[in-house]
């Protein structure tokens, strides 16, 4: 059964911070609220079980989670696969919460997280029309390149900045700009509550 979305008159603050184990069922709540069409998005093909990609995100060792939270509910996450030419960063972003920077915070992070671990640039990869991946890239990041469409797939370089900020730390925070206490997106904001 479809899980419904958290309630949209949730005040908890929107915080972002590094999964743990423990969070493994919300990754997995959060996977029943998304759309078909946003795992294939985010998976380039038939999303995986949800129990498999909660262990990657929460427990894998080459493999840092961050989640975006409101309230108790898990609202995105974000992934830097640390793979031995360069950290590979990944995001699925539950459906009402998409187009809300979200993503964007989740960029700074994984960033960080990667600038923690010695690495200067990242990689990404993603279908050719997830006109979405690429926008948050360009407004997320100082500097990015794509290489031409191959088989369907964009693959692009992340250069990555170091920030004055230490990196997030289990536990840790972030509020999103601009949004001092978390509400559901509804019918008034133009989409679907």
């Amino acid at each position: 059964m479809k899980e419904t979305a958290p309630s949209a008159t949730s005040t908890a603050a929107v915080v972002v911070r590094r999964l743990a184990v423990t969070d493994r069922p919300g990754v997995q709540r959060m996977l029943g609220r998304c759309s078909p069409r946003t795992l294939q998005q985010r998976f380039a093909a038939a999303a995986p079980a949800p129990h498999w990609f909660a262990d990657s995100v929460v427990s894998h060792s080459a493999v840092i989670g961050i989640g975006a939270w409101c309230g108790d509910d898990l609202v995105g996450v974000g992934s830097v696969h640390l793979r031995e030419d360069a950290p590979e960063f990944a995001i699925l972003i539950e459906d009402t919460w998409q187009r809300r920077r979200v993503g964007a915070r989740l960029i700074r992070a994984m960033s960080d997280q990667a600038v923690a671990t010695g690495w200067h640039h990242a990689v990404v990869e993603f279908l050719v029309t997830n006109t979405a991946a690429r926008a948050l890239l360009l407004s997320s990041c100082t500097h990015v390149w794509f290489s031409p469409p191959d088989a369907g797939l964009v693959s692009g370089l992340v250069l990555l900045r170091s920030r004055a900020t230490p990196p997030i730390d289990d536990g840790s925070t972030e509020r999103l700009p601009g949004r001092p206490a978390c509400r559901r997106p509804g019918p008034e904001d133009g989409r679907n509550g």
